[in-house]
């Protein structure tokens, strides 16, 4: 199962616009998020105090992170086709 969690330590962070799917979360302190696999989601600090936050992921997930945001990163679409298929792989069972 891959998730993302951040839950928020200091300050506002996207109040109210953290988006998980459709929905719009309001995350102030304390506040934690889950993120199932395979929702849409974005978040940001939409204030001018910082905020922080702690993200809890997966290390596939963290790949995946890495490779959209590295520099030069156009085709978001076939980095996630290529992240699915390499989860898919790792994820069939062997056989013998």
């Amino acid at each position: 199962m891959a998730i993302q969690a951040p839950a928020l330590r200091d300050g506002p962070l996207g109040l109210p616009d953290f988006h998980v799917g459709d929905e719009l979360v309001e995350a102030g302190p304390g506040t934690a998020v889950l993120v199932p696999r395979g929702t849409p989601h974005s978040y940001w600090n939409a204030r001018p105090e910082p905020a922080r936050y702690l993200l809890v992921m997966t290390p596939r997930i963290q790949r995946l992170v890495q490779e959209l945001h590295a520099p030069g990163a156009a085709d978001y679409a076939a980095i996630f086709q290529a992240h699915e298929r390499a989860s898919l792989t790792r994820a069939a069972p062997s056989q013998g």
